[in-house]
């Protein structure tokens, strides 16, 4: 069972990245942490979906289009998700780090 962080990554413009996926056999709670660490305002995306990153749909965002300022921070909380769901991120902008950190337990 993990607990802490459970996924980063520093997002390319233009382009979903995997953050974090529930293993098999677990759930987890977390939240997710977005910090613009670039010079440029950017347009934030976070999706969870089951499906994987060739299929993310509107239906699978949690944020669509969030403004994040240079230095600023997006901050989403509580989040439960089952086995098999994948966190995934996208930006306009690249310097858009996303953390991903709660825990898991078993089913």
């Amino acid at each position: 069972m993990a607990s802490g962080k459970l996924g980063k990554v520093l997002l390319t413009a233009n382009q979903w990245a995997l953050v974090y996926k529930v293993p098999q056999g677990n759930e987890a709670c977390f939240n997710i942490n977005v910090v613009n660490v670039g010079t440029a305002t950017a347009k934030v995306y976070l999706a969870i979906t089951d499906t994987g990153v060739s299929s993310v749909l509107p239906k699978d965002h949690i944020e669509s289009g969030q403004v994040l300022e240079a230095s600023g921070v997006l901050e989403r909380t509580g989040i439960v998700c089952q086995e098999g769901e994948s966190v995934y991120a996208f930006s306009d902008k690249t310097d858009i780090a996303v953390r991903v950190h709660g825990f898991e337990d078993t089913l």
